[in-house]
């Protein structure tokens, strides 16, 4: 089996590389949100509290691990490598606060309605958590697709 090369090349543009990182990784890991809005609107039902959490947060751990393992990969030149360093650990912090929200969300969900103030406001924290995860693994990509193409395959 070949190794997969990574690198983009002169055929590869910067904004084809921001494509499909949006389209596949961004995408596939909003299907599951998509998938429970969709059941919940065909079957008319009103969204409880707490409703989309677990779909946001696995959004948020899917971008950032995708985000990290690219980082991983990459090979550095330059003097940017700290940068690389510091999105890395924003990341790794990321993946474990949205774990830890899903904790809070799992134990709420099993333990049973104790603190109605977790249920309320876990949707709105996974919604941040989302987001700032979108727009540092986006950060990260960028980065990543600039430094391959300014330093060439």
């Amino acid at each position: 089996m070949g190794r997969i090369n990574r690198k983009i090349t002169p055929e590869i543009s910067l904004s084809s590389y921001l494509i499909r990182f949006i389209g596949f990784n961004v995408g596939f890991a909003l299907l599951p949100l998509a998938a429970s809005v969709a059941v919940r609107i065909l079957a008319e039902i009103t969204p409880p509290a707490g409703a989309y959490a677990q779909e946001l947060l696995f959004f948020a751990v899917s971008v950032s691990a995708t985000a990290l393992g690219d980082l991983t990969d990459e090979r550095f030149a330059g003097g940017v490598r700290w940068l690389f360093d510091l999105l890395k650990v924003v990341l790794i912090i990321s993946v474990a606060v949205a774990a830890l929200l899903f904790g809070f969300y799992q134990y709420e969900a099993i333990i049973g309605p104790g603190n109605a103030n977790i249920r309320n406001n876990i949707t709105p924290l996974s919604i941040w958590m989302a987001f700032l995860t979108l727009m540092v693994s986006l950060t990260a990509e960028i980065l990543i697709a600039y430094t391959r193409r300014k330093n060439g395959p």
